[in-house]
């Protein structure tokens, strides 16, 4: 029996190679101001109408829900529209669906994200995406608002 402790047999390893040191290098950025998130209610017949808006240097991000009768807070469908050049109209494309696996295709023909991201584009000039989560009776109701809060911003 052999100890191993004096055998020249024995390979030797290499020690481990070390990890390679991360190359993302992280700077701190101060505020300057080129993003605004604005959240807002607005009352309505039987909901409150909560929209979020989120501004960015050349783009606009809108959720709209509801808390009330019929309403939700969910995060549903999800549209995005670019300003049309010229005389055309903003181009609209879904980002994602309902979120209704039951919802009928005649449902998902009203698409209110559509509908409002089009709208913001055209008015304000910038790609927007819009999540509208709320009854049709609402719509109007959110839209107006949306609307007051971008003239107050400026947009």
């Amino acid at each position: 029996m052999s100890d191993y402790s004096d055998d020249d047999d024995t390979p030797s390893f290499a020690p481990p190679p070390r990890p390679a040191a991360d190359g993302a290098v992280i700077t701190p950025v101060a505020p300057d101001g080129s993003v605004r998130e604005e959240t807002f209610s607005v009352e309505a017949p039987g909901a409150v109408v909560k929209v979020q808006l989120v501004c960015l240097k050349d783009q606009l991000y809108v959720w709209v829900g509801a808390v009330g009768a019929d309403a939700s807070t969910h995060h549903g469908e999800m549209s995005m529209a670019l300003p049309g050049r010229g005389t055309a109209g903003p181009s609209v494309a879904a980002l994602t669906g309902r979120g209704d696996t039951n919802a009928s295709s005649a449902a998902d023909a009203d698409r209110a994200s559509d509908h409002l991201a089009s709208r913001l584009a055209k008015r304000a000039g910038v790609g927007v995406v819009a999540s509208v989560n709320v009854a049709a009776d609402l719509r109007p109701i959110a839209e107006r608002a949306i609307a007051e809060k971008l003239a107050e911003l400026g947009m």
